[in-house]
């Protein structure tokens, strides 16, 4: 039901907005489903503590704005150690 909400929201978006396939979506979406009260009461806690870890969070464009800026243009490669 949710992945069906998801396409076709994202179809509509896309159409006003864009060219198809442009991303709606965050990635790594997680749905639950709430059976229990400790299930609620955990997801209650996410809604009021999530904000409050916007500042650190690698997907905050002024994050990736100060990484890339403490960086200073030096480019990364991988580790090749054994």
């Amino acid at each position: 039901m949710i992945r069906g909400f998801k396409t076709y929201s994202s179809l509509g978006i896309n159409r006003l907005n864009g060219p198809p396939g442009n991303p709606v979506w965050q990635r790594n979406y997680y749905e639950h489903v709430v059976r229990t009260e400790d299930d609620l009461d955990r997801v209650r806690r996410y809604i009021v503590e999530n904000p409050l870890k916007w500042a650190e969070d690698e997907e905050n464009p002024a994050v990736c704005e100060m990484v890339e800026a403490n960086l200073g243009g030096l480019e990364t490669r991988p580790y090749e150690g054994g």
